[in-house]
């Protein structure tokens, strides 16, 4: 939370999606900052998967390039038997409810990382790089699938997503109860957006206008992951559309993995997202006053 009112226009960037090698991206907290900044992004959050690994380190390079990082983190969460992805900000990641909730779910990706990596090297496939790809952690999801696209299992990521989980039957589903993370994200002070809700890629669970309305109403969720890469002007209309019908908040996030990502960095208009920005503490106004009251 911003200690005294941070004054934006309304055509400043935002980006609040991104991930680092903290989990399944390729991002180093200095090189998000300083890309982010060159892109003329203002404000920025990295919102690795199940883990709070590098937002202290990007709160600090940020503000070295001048731009405002945001806390938050991508957690995997289970709503009625299907894995979706909840987007928390602006929280006390000290919190005990939001801390003890983290722990235990790390501790269940872990699992699943290793069960599958025992199944497939139980059915013959030894994975050589895997220990590699991990480095100084213990093996997650994406480091086993990884691993497996690595040693010729398929010609690319999404072809082993589609091996090992749809023909092989094999599982790296792990999340915590939405309802209990978006408790504890609110416990915490923070915000729970609903992130992308119109991916459609394997492995991803789609959620329609009708099964968002169940869920805030269910959980309390906050908001909607309006503007993603994967939602052309048919979904952002949609998912616009509803937000504004159920008071509900609306965010926009590049969700770029790397330097190297297909998913690059990708700023939109604060005023876009003015409502959540405004949770965070910013005020958001017109170009000319904003500026005149930035240069106080």
């Amino acid at each position: 939370m911003l200690r005294t009112p941070y004054h934006l226009c309304e055509t400043d960037l935002v980006d609040l999606h991104t991930h680092s090698h903290a989990n399944d991206g390729a991002w180093r907290p200095a090189t998000l900052a300083r890309a982010a900044a060159a892109a003329g992004i203002r404000v920025l959050a990295l919102t690795d998967h199940d883990t709070l690994a590098g937002v202290a380190d990007l709160a600090g390079e940020a503000a070295a390039v001048g731009i405002y990082a945001i806390p938050g983190i991508e957690v995997s969460s289970r709503w009625e038997n299907a894995i979706y992805h909840v987007l928390l900000y602006d929280f006390d990641p000290r919190h005990p409810a939001l801390a003890g909730l983290l722990a235990d779910l790390w501790q269940e990706v872990v699992a699943v990382a290793a069960r599958g990596r025992d199944e497939l090297r139980g059915r013959g496939y030894p994975l050589p790089d895997l220990e590699r790809l991990a480095g100084d952690q213990a093996p997650l999801p994406f480091h086993v699938l990884l691993a497996a696209l690595h040693a010729g299992m398929a010609a690319d990521f999404q072809g082993v997503v589609q091996l090992l989980v749809g023909e092989m039957g094999l599982s790296f589903a792990a999340g915590a109860d939405m309802a209990a993370v978006v408790g504890a994200a609110h416990a915490a002070g923070g915000v729970a957006i609903l992130a992308h809700p119109g991916r459609t890629e394997y492995g991803f669970t789609p959620a329609d206008p009708a099964t968002i309305a169940r869920m805030a109403e269910a959980t309390g969720l906050d908001g909607i992951e309006v503007y993603h890469w994967s939602h052309g002007p048919a979904e952002v209309a949609t998912f616009g559309r509803l937000a504004a019908e159920r008071g509900l908040l609306v965010s926009c996030g590049s969700d770029s993995h790397g330097p190297n990502s297909l998913r690059r960095l990708h700023g939109w208009e604060a005023r876009l997202c003015r409502d959540l920005l405004r949770r965070f503490g910013f005020v958001v106004g017109a170009a000319d006053r904003a500026r005149a009251e930035g240069s106080r």
